[in-house]
Formats: structure tokens, sequence, C-alpha cells
């Protein structure tokens, strides 16, 4: 993050990455300390769901595949990712393949291009 802060025309990126950071520190406060077996199984879908994302970041598989991955319904993974992270799964992803774009670019990684593809 400092890295960031010093270079000129990052703010955009630094508050996206605090976003994100904020974000989750939400969810595991509201969320995390909830100890009922649905809570837990339903915040271990999400952070799978994350995690996914993460590893599949330049493919950008369909919702029905993630879904598929890790064994619910479209809906049921549609209304874990709101709850948690207040976005449908296909906006979260989204998010986070715009904010790799800015990471690169500002970065001096001119391309947008995922190095898997």
């Amino acid at each position: 993050m400092s890295d960031l802060l010093k270079k000129q025309g990052n703010t955009e990126t630094v508050l996206a990455y605090l976003n994100v950071l904020l974000t989750e520190c939400n969810s595991i406060y509201f969320h995390g300390y909830q100890h009922s077996v649905v809570q837990d199984h339903r915040f271990d879908v999400y952070i799978q769901f994350q995690q996914y994302v993460e590893r599949e970041l330049g493919r950008v598989p369909e919702i029905t595949l993630i879904a598929e991955k890790l064994a619910v319904s479209v809906n049921s993974l549609y209304q874990i990712v709101k709850q948690y992270a207040g976005l449908s799964p296909k906006q979260f992803i989204i998010n986070r393949l715009m904010l790799e774009a800015r990471r690169k670019l500002y970065n001096g990684n001119h391309s947008t291009k995922s190095d898997r593809l």
C-alpha cells in the first residue's frame, strides 16, 4: 500500500483496495461471529467463492459453473454473495476484474490481459 501511495495518481487504486479490505472486515464483524451451522456454511461458501474468483480471475467463468463447483444452486450463491459482499456474484467479479486492471495499469503493466489467457 505504501508503494501505491508514493506514486502520483494512485488515489483511486488505493481507495479501491481499502474498499475491498473494509468490506471484508465488515463481513467478518457482522457475519463471521454468528455461530449457527447454516451461517457458518454460508460464510464458508462465500470464502470459497472469493478464492475461486481469485484463482480464475483471468478466465471469468459463468456463475452457473461457479455454483456447480461450490455445490450450491445459482440462487443460493446469489443470496450468499449478496449477504456478505452486498453485490451479485457477477458484479463482484466485475469489480474484482476492474480493480486488477487498475492495479496493472498503475504498476506499469499496460496490458490488461490475463497472463493465463
